[in-house]
């Protein structure tokens, strides 16, 4: 499969949650977190800040297919996220968002910033296909790619740190 990420790269993958986790594709801002079950990155297809994917590296669908010790590794990092994310991203809500049609087994962080909720309304998940299809049409400036590296950078810093 192909697709462009959003500073225009095009990116080649089969599963794009193993082909990131594996490293074998590259994104903007890298990996923000890995251990050997997970791998934590800023989604490559929408640049709002604290938009993170938490991925298993393994080839799962399902939270079902995890071990114990993977269930319990990954919501312990889901937690550490989502501390980080609400101290560094000014917002009103985080939606997390399983996708049901994934072939591959990860979550998203949504934050609803100010921005977001200023031009959308009042956090609601029936939105989510909408701002996001939105999001992913947009154009980055380099002012906007400087903000959102920039924040990577400090979610990285923190989630590494704490771990």
């Amino acid at each position: 499969m192909k697709k462009t990420d959003f500073l225009g790269n095009e990116l080649i993958f089969e599963c794009l949650s193993c082909s990131i986790a594996n490293k074998k594709t590259e994104i903007p801002g890298g990996l923000i977190f890995e251990s050997k079950n997970f791998a934590v990155y800023q989604d490559p297809f929408v640049p709002l800040p604290g938009f993170l994917v938490f991925s298993s590296k393994r080839h799962i669908k399902a939270i079902n297919e995890m071990s114990v010790k993977e269930y319990n590794e990954f919501f312990a990092l889901v937690e550490k996220g989502r501390k980080i994310i609400k101290k560094y991203i000014p917002m009103e809500k985080i939606t997390v968002v399983q996708e049901d049609k994934a072939e591959h087994f990860n979550i998203w962080f949504f934050p609803w910033t100010k921005e977001i909720v200023t031009n959308y309304g009042e956090p609601d998940k029936r939105k989510l296909a909408y701002i996001l299809n939105d999001l992913r049409s947009e154009k980055i400036t380099p002012a906007k790619w400087k903000e959102l590296s920039e924040t990577v950078e400090i979610i990285k810093k923190e989630i590494n740190s704490k771990l």
